[in-house]
């Protein structure tokens, strides 16, 4: 538990350091980096990258290492990247050559798009502290290695859903497929991040959602008959999660009231577009399987680390500075209730906030 405290106080100082300091940059090729968001990577990097037995899946990608399973479980179903990864570590025949790996793509994508993205000079600190909060966030990245992967690459394709450049957006898609092939559901992201998409839109996709509900099972196997055995061994409305989707809920609201001051944002109304589909998917998906909800909700939901710096900049000074206090206190016990609820029996998004 220590490692996880003395991870959430360097980001304290992140914020802090961010806040009131002017941050030294280092150029990196056309890049001006933050030092202290390298420093950041560095720390995080080392945690995931040679943590040993953390994670509901540690156990099984080991097993699949030291037994050359990658090729008959992943690649034979198109996850082609992560079998590459997987086998690896297993010629190095050293499994932490791929949480190393994993940890090394996932985060410089992930900081990279907090630092490009966000429209603010000073926010790595908030997005992190966001990622570290959120349940389908630090927590949960690290028992999903694979589609913690995909995530990272759609999170960086975030730059094509802005520069409206489908081509290049589907590219990543695909790409992120290779890690993980669920990801192929987040190419309706680019519809509904358009500009004629419109939030009212929302409406109906909650009811097609809940209608969709009813056969979802069957449109699953029939997509991916590889995941029936899986599929059919769920058990719905058991699991929990029902919780976790109310503060998705009410996070939603409160960036929908921001956005009152941010209309003509189109960054901005790019990052809850995609945040609310993926609580969409989250909330019809649910009664399903809370599991199956949460990984296919997930890229949008943690969208939630651009958003984050956004809810600062409705407040004057004063304001603000107590805003930012009673963000850092909420966000740091959303982080540390989740590690304490957290089992070893169980995926951890909906276990996250019960």
């Amino acid at each position: 538990m220590e490692a996880y405290i003395i991870l959430l106080g360097i980001v304290w100082g992140v914020i802090v350091i961010e806040s009131n300091i002017k941050v030294t940059l280092l150029k990196v090729g056309n890049y001006n980096i933050p030092i202290v968001s390298i420093f950041l990577l560095i720390v995080f990097l080392g945690f995931y990258g040679f943590r040993d037995e953390i994670g509901y899946d540690y156990p099984m990608y080991v097993t699949i290492i030291y037994g050359g399973y990658a090729n008959d479980i992943y690649a034979s179903k198109g996850e082609i990247l992560s079998a590459l990864l997987l086998n690896i570590a297993g010629v190095l025949d050293n499994h932490y050559i791929f949480f190393f790996l994993v940890a090394l793509i996932s985060l410089i994508l992930i900081f990279y798009s907090i630092i490009k993205y966000t429209d603010f000079e000073n926010k790595i600190g908030w997005g992190i502290l966001t990622f570290m909060a959120i349940p389908v966030g630090f927590v949960y990245s690290l028992s999903i290695e694979r589609q913690f992967m995909a995530i990272s690459v759609l999170l960086f394709a975030t730059r094509y859903l802005l520069k409206r450049s489908f081509i290049k957006y589907f590219m990543c898609v695909l790409i992120a497929c290779l890690f993980h092939v669920t990801s192929v559901f987040n190419i309706i992201l680019y519809i509904i991040t358009s500009e004629k998409f419109k939030y009212k839109y929302f409406i109906f996709i909650f009811v097609i959602g809940g209608i969709l509900t009813l056969g979802v099972k069957n449109i699953i196997i029939s997509m991916f008959p590889f995941y029936e055995a899986y599929i059919s061994s769920l058990n719905s409305f058991e699991t929990g999660g029902k919780t976790q989707v109310v503060l998705y809920i009410i996070i939603a609201i409160w960036f929908l009231y921001v956005r009152t001051y941010l209309k003509n944002n189109s960054k901005y109304n790019v990052f809850l577009k995609s945040y609310i589909c993926g609580m969409a998917l989250t909330s019809f998906l649910l009664p399903f399987d809370a599991n199956v909800a949460f990984r296919l909700g997930s890229l949008g939901l943690i969208n939630l680390i651009f958003l984050m710096p956004y809810s600062f900049c409705i407040f004057s000074n004063n304001s603000k500075f107590i805003m930012k206090i009673f963000m850092i206190i909420i966000c740091s016990i959303i982080y540390i209730y989740g590690l304490l609820v957290t089992t070893g029996t169980a995926y951890i998004p909906y276990k996250t906030f019960i």
